[in-house]
Order: C-alpha cells, then sequence, then structure tokens
C-alpha cells in the first residue's frame, strides 16, 4: 500500500521502520517480447536516514526456480556525496527482467530512522532497441 509523506502530494511503498512491514512484493508486466533492464526509484539521503535493501526478482534469466537467494543490493544513500545533503529520489538497477509477468520483492536489510521509500519501477524499453546491455546503464 502506497503511504503519503512530506508534503500531501507525495506516496511511496514504505517498506521496513516501525509502522511497515520489512518485505513487500510488486508484481508488473513487461510488455516486449524482449529482456528489459529494471531500476527501482527509491528516495535518498544521507547514511542510516533510509534502510539498504535486498531486492529478489522472480525467474531471471540466471535463476532457477530452486534459486532463492538470488538477491541485488540497493543502497538508499547516494553514490554522488555531494548529493547526499539533499532529500532526493534515485533510481537503483537491479537487473534484467524477462518478458511477461514479474514479481519483485524488496527486504529492508537494516534497521533505519525512516522506512526505504520506493516511488517507482522503470522498464527501458529502448535501452535493448537502441543496444545497450545492462553494463551500460548502471
Amino acid at each position: 500500500k502506497m503511504k503519503e509523506f512530506g508534503e500531501p502530494t507525495k506516496y511511496a511503498l514504505h517498506i521496513g521502520g516501525k509502522e511497515s512491514n520489512d518485505s513487500a512484493s510488486i508484481y508488473f508486466e513487461n510488455y516486449s517480447d524482449e529482456y528489459q533492464p529494471l531500476r527501482v526509484e527509491i528516495m535518498s539521503y544521507n547514511d542510516g536516514f533510509y534502510p539498504k535493501a535486498q531486492v529478489h526478482i522472480n525467474m531471471l534469466r540466471n535463476q532457477t526456480k530452486n534459486d532463492t537467494n538470488a538477491h541485488y543490493d540497493i543502497d538508499p544513500m547516494h553514490p554522488d556525496v555531494l548529493q547526499q545533503q539533499f532529500h532526493i529520489p534515485r533510481s537503483a538497477y537491479v537487473d534484467q527482467i524477462k518478458p511477461g509477468r514479474n514479481k519483485i520483492t524488496i527486504e529492508a536489510s537494516n534497521s533505519s530512522q525512516q522506512p526505504l521509500r520506493v516511488t517507482g519501477l522503470i522498464m527501458c524499453g529502448a535501452c535493448p532497441e537502441m543496444g545497450f546491455g545492462s553494463s551500460d546503464i548502471r
């Protein structure tokens, strides 16, 4: 469930923290016939404000039904030190997602002042068309 934060027009999926679940799952469709790069949009601020998280993706190319430990770490602290003073969104590259129905589960992996705030998912449909692979869009 999306929750309001900050101003009355700002909403995010809250994960972790005192008033939120420690994990959440999101189901979505990749309508393309090709794998698409996936980024998770999260709020970013200085160290310890938001928890780090693990993203589990259902049935990636490099994952089998028995491989339940495959995950991708995301850090809400902005990699640019100058940006860490601002409370802003940032996107974190996760991996390629398969065509069709997908599910991601995001788990908070440490305690923090605030719950992780997920504000969106981004699939780059133009990236494969333009010849960009996963290493080009990190």
